[in-house]
């Protein structure tokens, strides 16, 4: 990732798919660590194009600490989606529940309306997930209102 010459870019897009976790793991934070500074647009067109479950659960972390308003569109369209992406329904959850944990980072209680809206969400996982961390939250924004006050 390093190099960036154009090989060493598309040797390491393949070990995204290597048939080892450790090498898949090492190759996606490589290329996240690379990426991280893109924009929404391009972390984006990853997220959407990207195959590999554990390079899509980086590309949502990146998206929340990138905390831009398109990153959060990003984030908030995953959360709409009913399959958050190819593969099978526990993957959907954890990308559904991936991406509340990303927009509680990117908008702190900012981002309260937004998580609320999926506390009785269809999906159990993602509904417990919407509960817990609004209620933290909800907790930090309350203990912040009475320190300013």
């Amino acid at each position: 990732a390093r190099l960036r010459t154009p090989d060493a870019l598309a040797a390491l897009h393949e070990a995204v798919n290597d048939p080892s976790a450790q090498v898949r793991y090492f190759a996606s934070s490589a290329t996240i660590a690379r990426i991280e500074g893109s924009s929404a647009r391009q972390l984006g067109v990853a997220l959407d194009a990207d195959g590999d479950p554990d390079m899509k659960l980086q590309i949502i972390s990146a998206l929340g600490r990138l905390g831009t308003p398109d990153a959060v569109q990003k984030l908030i369209k995953t959360l709409l989606s009913p399959q958050g992406g190819r593969g099978s329904a526990d993957m959907s959850s954890e990308f559904r529940c991936a991406s509340i944990e990303a927009v509680a980072d990117a908008r702190g209680g900012a981002a309260l309306s937004v998580i609320a809206q999926f506390r009785r969400d269809r999906d159990p996982r993602v509904a417990e997930t919407a509960t817990r961390i609004y209620a933290r939250l909800a907790s930090e924004s309350r203990t912040t209102n009475r320190a300013t006050a």
